[in-house]
Protein backbone atom coordinates (compact mmCIF):
# COMPACT_ATOMS: atom_id res chain seq x y z
CA UNK A 1 0.00 0.00 0.00
CA UNK A 2 1.10 3.28 -0.66
CA UNK A 3 1.27 5.75 1.71
CA UNK A 4 1.67 9.62 1.81
CA UNK A 5 5.58 9.28 2.74
CA UNK A 6 6.10 7.06 -0.91
CA UNK A 7 4.42 9.70 -2.99
CA UNK A 8 7.02 12.64 -4.09
CA UNK A 9 5.21 14.75 -6.07
CA UNK A 10 2.20 15.04 -8.03
CA UNK A 11 1.97 16.86 -11.32
CA UNK A 12 -1.41 18.11 -13.13
CA UNK A 13 -1.36 17.65 -16.77
CA UNK A 14 -3.99 18.97 -18.93
CA UNK A 15 -5.80 15.66 -20.39
CA UNK A 16 -6.58 12.41 -18.82
CA UNK A 17 -4.45 10.26 -21.13
CA UNK A 18 -0.42 10.47 -20.45
CA UNK A 19 0.36 7.56 -22.68
CA UNK A 20 3.90 7.81 -22.55
CA UNK A 21 7.22 9.27 -20.60
CA UNK A 22 10.82 9.61 -21.76
CA UNK A 23 13.28 11.41 -19.31
CA UNK A 24 16.20 13.44 -20.56
CA UNK A 25 19.02 12.37 -18.61
CA UNK A 26 21.04 15.49 -19.49
CA UNK A 27 18.92 18.30 -18.07
CA UNK A 28 15.74 18.01 -15.55
CA UNK A 29 13.25 17.59 -18.49
CA UNK A 30 10.43 14.99 -18.17
CA UNK A 31 8.65 14.58 -22.07
CA UNK A 32 5.11 13.10 -21.32
CA UNK A 33 2.44 12.19 -24.64
CA UNK A 34 -0.95 13.21 -24.01
CA UNK A 35 -2.78 10.37 -26.09
CA UNK A 36 -6.38 12.14 -25.71
CA UNK A 37 -4.90 15.84 -26.70
CA UNK A 38 -2.22 15.06 -29.22
CA UNK A 39 0.42 17.03 -27.02
CA UNK A 40 3.73 17.14 -25.47
CA UNK A 41 3.58 18.10 -21.85
CA UNK A 42 7.44 19.18 -20.87
CA UNK A 43 7.76 19.09 -17.26
CA UNK A 44 10.63 20.33 -14.63
CA UNK A 45 11.26 17.19 -12.54
CA UNK A 46 13.20 19.42 -10.15
CA UNK A 47 10.05 22.57 -10.43
CA UNK A 48 7.89 19.46 -10.85
CA UNK A 49 5.98 22.01 -13.19
CA UNK A 50 5.15 22.13 -16.68
CA UNK A 51 6.98 24.48 -18.25
CA UNK A 52 5.56 23.41 -22.01
CA UNK A 53 3.05 21.99 -24.31
CA UNK A 54 3.25 21.38 -27.65
CA UNK A 55 0.99 20.16 -30.52
CA UNK A 56 1.97 16.63 -32.15
CA UNK A 57 0.79 16.97 -35.45
CA UNK A 58 1.02 14.43 -37.60
CA UNK A 59 0.26 11.74 -34.97
CA UNK A 60 -3.63 12.17 -33.56
CA UNK A 61 -3.08 9.36 -31.14
CA UNK A 62 0.75 9.50 -29.26
CA UNK A 63 0.87 6.31 -27.20
CA UNK A 64 4.65 5.92 -26.40
CA UNK A 65 7.83 8.23 -26.63
CA UNK A 66 11.57 8.02 -26.81
CA UNK A 67 14.31 10.58 -26.73
CA UNK A 68 17.73 10.92 -28.71
CA UNK A 69 18.95 13.19 -25.92
CA UNK A 70 22.26 14.37 -27.36
CA UNK A 71 20.51 15.29 -30.75
CA UNK A 72 17.20 16.52 -28.93
CA UNK A 73 15.09 14.39 -30.92
CA UNK A 74 11.96 13.07 -29.48
CA UNK A 75 10.77 9.84 -31.54
CA UNK A 76 6.42 9.78 -30.75
CA UNK A 77 4.54 6.35 -31.61
CA UNK A 78 1.15 7.20 -32.57
CA UNK A 79 -2.27 5.53 -33.55
CA UNK A 80 -4.38 6.81 -36.34
CA UNK A 81 -7.53 5.80 -34.32
CA UNK A 82 -8.63 4.94 -30.66
CA UNK A 83 -7.30 1.15 -31.89
CA UNK A 84 -4.08 0.14 -32.56
CA UNK A 85 -4.80 -2.38 -35.36
CA UNK A 86 -5.44 0.44 -37.91
CA UNK A 87 -2.85 0.99 -40.32
CA UNK A 88 -0.92 2.94 -41.11
CA UNK A 89 0.60 3.76 -37.62
CA UNK A 90 2.55 7.31 -37.20
CA UNK A 91 6.45 7.80 -36.24
CA UNK A 92 6.64 11.61 -35.55
CA UNK A 93 10.23 12.90 -34.79
CA UNK A 94 10.08 16.24 -33.05
CA UNK A 95 12.92 18.57 -31.59
CA UNK A 96 13.19 18.07 -28.14
CA UNK A 97 14.19 21.85 -27.64
CA UNK A 98 11.14 23.91 -29.08
CA UNK A 99 8.10 21.28 -30.41
CA UNK A 100 8.73 21.96 -33.77
CA UNK A 101 7.61 18.18 -36.01
CA UNK A 102 10.62 17.36 -38.16
CA UNK A 103 8.88 14.80 -39.75
CA UNK A 104 5.82 12.43 -39.39
CA UNK A 105 6.46 8.78 -40.94
CA UNK A 106 4.14 5.80 -41.70
CA UNK A 107 4.66 2.64 -39.73
CA UNK A 108 3.34 -0.82 -40.49
CA UNK A 109 0.18 -0.49 -37.63
CA UNK A 110 -0.33 1.17 -34.11
CA UNK A 111 2.49 1.36 -31.90
CA UNK A 112 2.94 -0.33 -28.86
CA UNK A 113 6.72 0.91 -27.52
CA UNK A 114 9.21 3.04 -28.92
CA UNK A 115 13.34 2.26 -28.02
CA UNK A 116 15.84 4.48 -28.93
CA UNK A 117 19.26 2.83 -29.16
CA UNK A 118 22.62 5.35 -28.77
CA UNK A 119 25.15 3.06 -30.36
CA UNK A 120 23.54 2.18 -33.56
CA UNK A 121 21.01 5.04 -33.85
CA UNK A 122 18.35 3.27 -34.29
CA UNK A 123 14.26 3.45 -33.09
CA UNK A 124 12.76 0.34 -32.09
CA UNK A 125 9.07 0.57 -32.95
CA UNK A 126 6.23 -2.22 -32.30
CA UNK A 127 2.81 -2.59 -32.69
CA UNK A 128 -0.12 -5.03 -32.48
CA UNK A 129 0.17 -6.15 -36.56
CA UNK A 130 2.96 -8.84 -36.35
CA UNK A 131 5.67 -5.78 -37.58
CA UNK A 132 8.99 -4.72 -35.58
CA UNK A 133 9.89 -1.85 -37.52
CA UNK A 134 13.56 -0.60 -37.29
CA UNK A 135 14.35 3.11 -38.17
CA UNK A 136 17.90 3.99 -39.27
CA UNK A 137 18.44 7.64 -37.89
CA UNK A 138 21.72 7.67 -40.22
CA UNK A 139 21.42 11.79 -39.26
CA UNK A 140 19.63 13.67 -36.69
CA UNK A 141 17.43 14.16 -39.82
CA UNK A 142 17.51 10.98 -42.13
CA UNK A 143 15.78 7.64 -41.08
CA UNK A 144 15.87 4.59 -43.17
CA UNK A 145 13.33 1.57 -42.22
CA UNK A 146 13.82 -1.90 -41.83
CA UNK A 147 10.85 -4.42 -41.33
CA UNK A 148 11.06 -7.64 -39.57
CA UNK A 149 8.18 -10.07 -39.83
CA UNK A 150 7.28 -13.02 -37.11
CA UNK A 151 4.08 -14.33 -37.61
CA UNK A 152 2.45 -13.27 -34.30
CA UNK A 153 0.39 -10.29 -33.04
CA UNK A 154 2.93 -8.26 -30.84
CA UNK A 155 6.56 -8.81 -29.98
CA UNK A 156 7.41 -6.96 -26.89
CA UNK A 157 11.48 -6.40 -26.66
CA UNK A 158 13.95 -3.87 -24.56
CA UNK A 159 17.38 -2.21 -25.61
CA UNK A 160 20.02 -1.30 -23.04
CA UNK A 161 23.25 0.34 -23.55
CA UNK A 162 25.96 -1.13 -26.41
CA UNK A 163 23.39 -4.34 -26.44
CA UNK A 164 21.91 -5.71 -28.78
CA UNK A 165 17.69 -5.81 -29.33
CA UNK A 166 16.78 -8.90 -26.92
CA UNK A 167 13.36 -10.30 -28.01
CA UNK A 168 11.32 -10.30 -24.64
CA UNK A 169 8.22 -12.33 -25.83
CA UNK A 170 5.28 -12.58 -27.97
CA UNK A 171 1.57 -12.70 -27.68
Amino acid sequence: MCTAEWLVASIDVEGKNPAGLVLDPASPKLYVVMGDTSQVVVIDREKRSVIASWPITGGPEPHAVALDAPNHRLFIGSRVKRSHVYKPGKLVVMDADNGKVIDALDTEGGVDEVEWEAKSRRIYYTGTTGFIEVFSNLTPIIIRVWKSRHGCARQDFAVGPGAQPLLLGRS
